[in-house]
């Protein structure tokens, strides 16, 4: 009898999903799996579909890579013909998903790839199935891998469906076509930075305000580095797990450990500046111990996410208050060439930062006022706050029937609960076999689940723990 085994969702979290299960040494022709997405999302995701060649990975093309062997990337690409920058698009990192997705499909002919996104999962404990609603269809499954990626974009100030007010800014050649009159930027992550590159580089504006609460840039990365880490490695932070806890207070002295032999100036955690040109040129200006501090982050990513499973409510309260951000300032740079472009386009006037960003009217156009009751109008507003990190803000209806039916219920930490081998745990049936979830939806128990680097190695944490449970 066939073993029944869906996907749901078929980016950067799927397809990793999909290599590990395939290239298993328990995977034969006894599975039949079945991968959900929409069609232009298969084998991309929304993060790497089809965009402007100016949106660029945050992570330099050597540290990014859907396998095991980070050069993986560098060898397809050269392999195409095309010299691997520092940092290429996102465009073209999705290509090369694209293709390891379907070289998949193509030799299993067990694996079949459907091009719409599941509405609805009716559980049946009984038999411990899960029947899945996709284009009008039913299929039953024994095992759902729930991938959805990032949730919607986050809607802060009650806007959606407002005139002139892009949503969700993706994928900006077609969202963007129209750029007449004064134009806004709600947020200034990298969404906004992918905003402003378009904006500047393929529509020449010449004035763009950029609205936020903060002013927070992110931060600068020079280039090609590297470190060692020596005391805080998982061999070392295992030692203080104990009943299946670990307290943030041993985590921090050995993480303080870390810094301390890596030299690192901790006075650049948690730097506050009164406008981000004097965020920039301080990056730029400290470009070295910067990046020594995004790669001991970039390093230990991986550790932090383990060490957050552990953590009880109350570390995990106080990890996301005192020390997420400080890891967040550094966490996912802009390349060196962009942080210059930025300034220079602020020093010239190009771009107007304002923060302090309170509320937004509407009359014909919009009108920002800020805590300080400045006061600004625009003729158009782009949204670049981000996906919400609470289900209930998605409308999709996967997440609304399950929510009603009571499968999933919503985490305080973002996301939906799951268990440390990441089945999710349900308010009305408890852990729910063989039911997964991974990427952001598992960010209460995922720390950070939305990066290349974690999403590969925990698709195989969670397809080894399926194997061997099966």
């Amino acid at each position: 009898m066939k073993k029944r085994i869906a996907i749901i969702g078929a980016g950067i979290g799927g397809t990793s999903i999909l290599r590990r299960l395939v290239e298993h040494e328990k995977f034969n022709t006894e599975y039949s799996v079945d991968i959900y997405d929409k069609e232009a999302l298969l084998g991309r995701g929304f993060a790497f579909k089809h965009d402007s060649k100016h949106l660029l990975i945050n992570t330099i093309t050597k540290e990014t890579s859907l396998k095991e062997d980070l050069n993986d990337y560098s060898k397809w690409l050269n392999s195409k013909g095309i010299e691997p920058s520092t940092h290429t698009s996102r465009d073209l990192f999705g290509e090369y998903v694209h293709h390891i997705f379907r070289d998949i499909l193509s030799n299993h002919k067990n694996i079949h790839a459907f091009g719409d996104f599941v509405d609805d999962i009716i559980y049946d404990p009984q038999n411990t199935t899960y029947s899945l609603k996709s284009a009008g269809v039913t299929r039953t499954y024994d095992t759902v891998f729930f991938v959805p990626g990032t949730l919607e974009y986050s809607d802060p100030y009650d806007l959606k469906g407002t005139k002139n007010f892009i949503h969700n800014p993706y994928p900006v050649p077609v969202k963007l076509e129209d750029t007449k009159g004064t134009i806004g930027i709600i947020g200034s992550g990298l969404s906004s930075i992918d905003i402003i590159r378009y904006l500047v580089l393929e529509k020449d504006i010449k004035k763009l305000y950029v609205f936020s609460r903060h002013g927070e840039l992110p931060a600068v990365r020079s280039g090609e580095n590297d470190l060692e880490l020596k005391y805080f490695i998982k061999e070392n932070i295992e030692k203080y797990i104990k009943n299946d806890h670990i307290s943030l207070g041993a985590v921090t002295r050995l993480f303080n450990k870390e810094l301390r032999y890596q030299n690192i100036d901790t006075d650049l955690f948690g730097v506050e500046f009164s406008h981000p040109k004097d965020q920039i040129e301080f990056n730029i200006k400290n470009i070295e111990a910067v990046t020594k501090i995004e790669l001991l982050i970039l390093k230990t990513e991986n550790l932090f996410t383990y060490i957050y499973m552990y953590l009880n409510q109350k570390d995990k309260t106080r990890y996301l208050k005192l020390y997420h951000p400080l890891i967040e300032q550094y966490h996912s740079p802009m390349p060196l060439h962009v942080a210059k472009g930025i300034l220079e386009w602020t020093l010239e006037g190009r771009l107007i930062f304002v923060d302090e960003m309170d509320s937004v009217e509407t009359d014909n156009k919009f009108i920002i006022k800020t805590q300080d009751g400045e006061t600004y109008e625009v003729d158009k507003l782009i949204n670049a706050t981000g996906p919400t990190q609470n289900i209930k803000e998605d409308s999709r209806p996967i997440f609304k029937n399950l929510l009603n039916r009571m499968l999933i219920t919503d985490s305080e930490f973002g996301g939906i609960p799951v268990s440390r081998n990441f089945e999710i745990i349900s308010p009305r049936h408890g852990v729910l076999p063989h039911f997964y979830a991974i990427g952001e939806i598992a960010r209460g128990t995922m720390y950070r689940g939305d990066g290349v680097a974690i999403l590969v190695h925990k698709s195989k944490e969670i397809i080894t723990h399926f194997y061997e449970t099966e």
